[in-house]
């Protein structure tokens, strides 16, 4: 796994800072603030957190980027992006970038727009099975422990660069023909492709 120290170098958005320390972690907590709030999701406490998400319908654009998702808060966001009846989620735009999941992912869901996961940190396993990238699907520099991205499709530009693998499953998965997908300088240390179909490998 990559070095999951802190970096001392605020993020590009305004962050939340809970927790920061001059001496330690002066940056605090990378979260980026909710619209009309001074914490991440993350951070908000629970009546202005179910406030948030009653702001959220099948289909938003969301940006986390920054935030540190435990497995619960994970599932409280998708949740709200589900309709009713539905097994999937759906996303707009989401951007996740530097977020740091926790515990165990399992998404099932639709993104319509792209799908920004780029320096994300995947600390337990990562489930994708039939997720659908209809926007581009961007991967670059995410570290996983385990992911399974078996079924999905990758309907646009998807990158993978630089991203490392303890270990990965594709099985089944699709990448367009017509878009363009990048594994380059990928570290995959146990991997499965049976059956991925592939359209423009780089």
């Amino acid at each position: 796994m990559s070095d999951l120290s802190p970096s001392l170098e605020p993020p590009d958005w305004d962050h939340c800072g809970v927790g920061a320390s001059p001496a330690t972690t002066p940056v605090g907590c990378r979260g980026i603030r909710v619209a009309g709030y001074n914490e991440c999701f993350a951070h908000l406490d629970a009546g202005d957190r179910t406030g948030f998400l009653t702001t959220l319908n099948p289909g938003a654009d969301v940006d986390l980027r920054g935030v540190t998702f435990t497995e619960a808060l994970l599932n409280e966001l998708v949740g709200a992006l589900r309709s009713s009846g539905s097994s999937k989620a759906h996303f707009g735009k989401g951007l996740f970038n530097e977020a740091c999941f926790t515990g165990r992912v399992r998404l099932w869901a639709t993104f319509d727009g792209q799908a920004d996961f780029s320096d994300a940190q995947f600390l337990a396993s990562c489930e994708m099975g039939s997720v659908t990238f209809n926007g581009s699907a961007i991967f670059t520099r995410t570290v996983f422990n385990f992911a399974s991205f078996g079924g999905t499709n990758f309907n646009a530009l998807t990158s993978f660069d630089f991203a490392s693998f303890e270990r990965v499953s594709f099985v089944g998965a699709i990448f367009d023909g017509s878009a363009r997908t990048y594994f380059r300088g990928t570290k995959f240390d146990a991997w499965n492709f049976q059956g991925v179909q592939f359209g423009s490998l780089v």
